[in-house]
């Protein structure tokens, strides 16, 4: 009886710690996931800010070219 317990007990541990593993691992790739979006958000706004200045700045060119040429 006390050879069964004892293999039970360490098959339990095993099992749980294979759980352990397979959820970290899991929680890993999500951790990664969210970093990514967060990363092309970022990169997205970025994006889009560099393009608005952009227009303002060739606006604010094109004025200063009209404003000489007169």
């Amino acid at each position: 009886m006390i050879a069964v317990q004892e293999t039970f007990t360490v098959n339990s541990d095993q099992v749980r710690q294979r759980a352990e593993r397979i959820f970290k691992k899991e929680e890993r790739a999500q951790d990664a996931r969210k970093a990514m979006m967060e990363y092309e958000r970022q990169a997205f706004a970025t994006r889009e800010k560099t393009a608005h200045l952009k227009e303002l700045r060739l606006a604010k060119e094109a004025q200063a070219g009209s404003v000489i040429a007169l």
